[in-house]
Order: structure tokens, then sequence, then C-alpha cells
């Protein structure tokens, strides 16, 4: 049967929805918001934790630079400092993990908007 379908010459037809999700929307909102991209993309834990570990390191930074104006203590400074690193590494981790994921949902949602119709050419 497949062989006869295939030597008849098969046509495809697609049908494209357009994607409804933004991957661009989700890098935009991971940046400006803590957790906001993977919110976005309905993750809501992962959004919740990402959320969370930035107002930490935020909140160690502010503190950390406040205390070191204070007492001039250096091991305020190395956790200000540090804690700008983990700043740093946790928003390139946050918005690229939100645009590859933003990328996952737009193909899972191409893939459910493809409807095959087989037609032959005789």
């Amino acid at each position: 049967m497949l062989f006869l379908i295939l030597s008849q010459g098969v046509i495809v037809d697609t049908v494209d929805a357009g994607p409804t999700h933004s991957p661009m929307k989700a890098a935009i909102l991971s940046l400006a918001l803590p957790g906001g991209g993977q919110i976005y993309n309905r993750q809501y834990l992962k959004g919740a934790l990402i959320g969370g570990g930035e107002v930490f390191l935020w909140s160690t930074l502010f503190y950390s630079i406040k205390r070191y104006r204070a007492t001039e203590q250096e091991n305020y400074f190395w956790t200000a400092t540090s804690a700008m690193v983990g700043l740093v590494w946790l928003k390139l981790f946050s918005t690229t993990d939100a645009y590859i994921d933003a990328q996952f949902i737009v193909a899972e949602q191409q893939i459910k908007g493809i409807k095959l119709q087989i037609y032959t050419t005789h």
C-alpha cells in the first residue's frame, strides 16, 4: 500500500497556524524581570527559583556594599564581587534558557499545527 501511494506522487499539504509564542519576547522578559522569561514560558517553578536567586543576589550585593563602606572589611568587598559575578551568570543563564525553551514551544506548536493530506497526481 505504501509503495502504491509513493509511486503515485505524494503531495503533502500543511497548515501553518503561525507561532503564537515569541522566543525574543521570552528573552527580553527574562532580562527585564527576574524569572520573567520562564514565567512567560509557563515554567513557574523555574521562574520562581531564578527570581528568588536574583533577589537573593541583589540583596547580598547591596548589603555587602553598604557594610564594606561602613567597615572597610575586605570580606564584604569579596562578597559583593561574588554577588555581581553570580548576577551576571544567572542573567545570562536565565535569558538563554528562556529563549531556548521558547524555541521548543514554537517547534511544538508548529508540529501540532501540521495537517497532512495525501493527494495522488492521477
